[in-house]
């Protein structure tokens, strides 16, 4: 039996619904026909596993999920090595604090005895007297410290 929908040659039957199917990683936001909606992806931390779900599912703990995942993946522990251009650019940049710092303290020890220092009213040993912490917070890890203080 051949059916001709809508005076067309076209004998497919057309689906009664006014939306597509949601895949696994996406969720319904209805609109303003109940049986219209449209497919948003899943957020961070989210995922959907099977078609059409109204409200996407939280990853349990130690697991995690991108934007529009179909499931959740173990958490991975990873840890910078000192090869890594990460700690590479932060040590040189650090390094490049701290050799600033002490360049600047020499040229005021230098000039010290000048007329200009003579006439400012603090003296030069203050500012770096404030300035020397900074050395610390280049180059050493508080967080070992502090944890073993609690």
């Amino acid at each position: 039996m051949n059916i001709t929908w809508l005076s067309t040659t076209n004998a497919t039957i057309p689906q009664s619904r006014c939306s597509a199917h949601c895949p696994p990683g996406k969720m319904k936001k209805i609109l303003n026909v109940s049986c219209c909606y449209s497919c948003i992806q899943c957020t961070e931390g989210n995922y959907s596993d099977a078609w059409d779900l109204h409200d996407c599912k939280m990853c349990p703990n130690g697991t995690w999920s991108g934007k529009g995942w179909s499931q959740c993946k173990p958490r991975e522990l990873s840890y910078l090595k000192w090869s890594d251009p990460h700690p590479i650019t932060m040590m040189s940049a650090a390094a490049f604090g701290v050799l600033l710092l002490l360049a600047i303290f020499v040229i005021f020890m230098v000039y010290r005895n000048s007329p200009p220092m003579k006439r400012a009213e603090s003296r030069p040993i203050v500012p770096f007297g404030l300035s020397f912490p900074l050395v610390g917070e280049y180059t050493c890890d508080y967080s070992n410290f502090t944890s073993h203080l609690l």
